[in-house]
């Protein structure tokens, strides 16, 4: 970094070993005879200190059966405002951000369903599933995989009707599929 408003030049390296120079120097040849002068410095900080692994921030996430930007998404604010990037505090984002995206998005299109199968679900729920896309309990509380979100639009309504078809039929009889084919 270069600023005339500098009066001396420091050079400093943070926890993941990256090195920062700031100076008033603009001439790259200067920074670069700065550096030469300090590499014993840098040198013996660098191998006296264990660093931190810095977390992978993917530049793309799944999002409705397409790879988007995340730049683009409500997701780059969430790892913004993590205090520190750790792995776990990075999955904590894509959890959050994948829930909050489906409480907006699903409800939606089950209150659209429902109508269209004159169906009422008694709560809709949400969590992060390895095995299923979603599940409808006999007391009528559907719950949804938030990582249906990563799936296109189309495979999203399949799995809402199919959950609404469990509040008629609960289980997968020829009936109950009879019945899906009527709405997908």
């Amino acid at each position: 970094m270069c600023s005339k408003r500098l009066r001396r030049s420091s050079i400093s390296v943070d926890e993941y070993g990256e090195i920062t120079v700031k100076t008033p120097y603009s001439s790259q040849k200067r920074v670069f005879a700065l550096l030469q002068r300090k590499e014993q410095w840098l040198r013996r900080t660098i191998a006296g200190t264990s660093f931190r692994k810095k977390p992978h921030i993917p530049l793309e996430v799944e999002l409705f059966g397409e790879i988007v930007p995340v730049s683009q998404t409500d997701l780059f604010l969430y790892i913004k405002r993590l205090k520190e990037q750790t792995p776990q505090s990075m999955e904590r984002a894509y959890n959050t951000f994948y829930k909050d995206l489906a409480k907006e998005y699903l409800p939606q299109r089950v209150r659209h369903f429902e109508e269209q199968m004159n169906l009422k679900c008694k709560e809709v729920r949400y969590r992060k599933m390895k095995r299923r896309w979603g599940s409808c309990s006999r007391e009528g509380i559907i719950t949804f995989n938030t990582n249906l979100l990563k799936r296109d639009k189309h495979f999203i309504d399949e799995v809402v009707v199919h959950e609404l078809a469990h509040l008629l039929h609960f289980n997968h009889s020829q009936a109950f599929y009879e019945f899906v084919k009527r709405y997908i």
